[in-house]
């Protein structure tokens, strides 16, 4: 049976971990596959600069990483005490999109890196808005 994250992951214990993704359905991360002949080799460099931009946002080191044709490993170091000292005005605006994308397009878009100064204390891009 699945058992929560909260109660698997104790950094008292250890702040090292092996994380371990896998594709389903004989689905190809990258390589080629050898049933159609298709090469999905293109994905590999994105998977690469992905985890290691996710691992600047979620203060976590990478130790060793490998990207399969179907799976990640991934071999990853905690930072709690640089997670800590995080204010949370850092937090959101480390997690803030550079650009805004939506597939499919919609008017309910992020705010962008560039209107976050115009952000008020209650998190509404205008003064007023929603408030």
């Amino acid at each position: 049976m699945p058992a929560a994250r909260k109660s698997q992951v104790s950094l008292v214990d250890t702040k090292y971990y092996h994380c371990i993704s896998r594709c389903v359905r004989r689905a190809f991360l990258c390589g080629e596959d050898p049933l159609t002949g298709q090469s999905y080799e293109h994905r590999r460099e994105w998977v690469e600069e992905k985890l290691l931009l996710l691992a600047r946002i979620f203060c976590i080191d990478i130790c060793a990483y490998a990207v399969m044709s179907n799976h990640t490993h991934i071999v990853m170091y905690v930072d709690d005490t640089k997670a800590n000292r995080l204010s949370d005005k850092a937090r959101i605006a480390d997690t803030q999109p550079k650009t805004c994308l939506s597939y499919p397009p919609s008017p309910m878009l992020l705010i962008c890196s560039k209107d976050k100064d115009e952000l008020n204390a209650s998190g509404t891009e205008k003064p007023g808005q929603l408030s």
